[in-house]
């Protein structure tokens, strides 16, 4: 998840047994934090985008959103806040795929020393 807790994503990273990133898979979140056990959770918003290697990016589930906005399982706002955290993470954190296996990484060598 974000550092900040106010962005609205969730990265997994998949890797092989030699600790290459294999692919990477981003949830779009309504929200995040610790329910009343301490374990971690987020609002799934249906839309993910799958990330490769080679920098190609797979928008994956959309019709799944748009089905939930149809079905009223989320809001307009909810929607819009997919598609557009989708957006931000496309142009942004995801635009540089050597700059995002770094910062990947770097998240991993923290969590790994713990």
């Amino acid at each position: 998840m974000s550092k900040k807790g106010d962005d609205f994503y969730c990265i997994t990273a998949m890797m092989n047994s030699d600790n290459d990133i294999v692919v990477w898979y981003i949830d779009m979140i309504a929200s995040q934090g610790l329910d009343t056990d301490g374990i971690l959770y987020f609002d799934d918003l249906y839309l993910d985008l799958v990330v490769y290697p080679n920098g190609e990016i797979m928008v994956d589930d959309l019709d799944e959103l748009e089905e939930a906005l149809r079905q009223s399982d989320i809001t307009q706002a909810q929607f819009d806040l997919a598609m557009n955290t989708a957006d931000t993470l496309k142009s942004g954190l995801l635009k540089d795929i050597n700059l995002f296996r770094q910062y990947t990484m770097k998240c991993y060598e923290i969590v790994s020393a713990e």
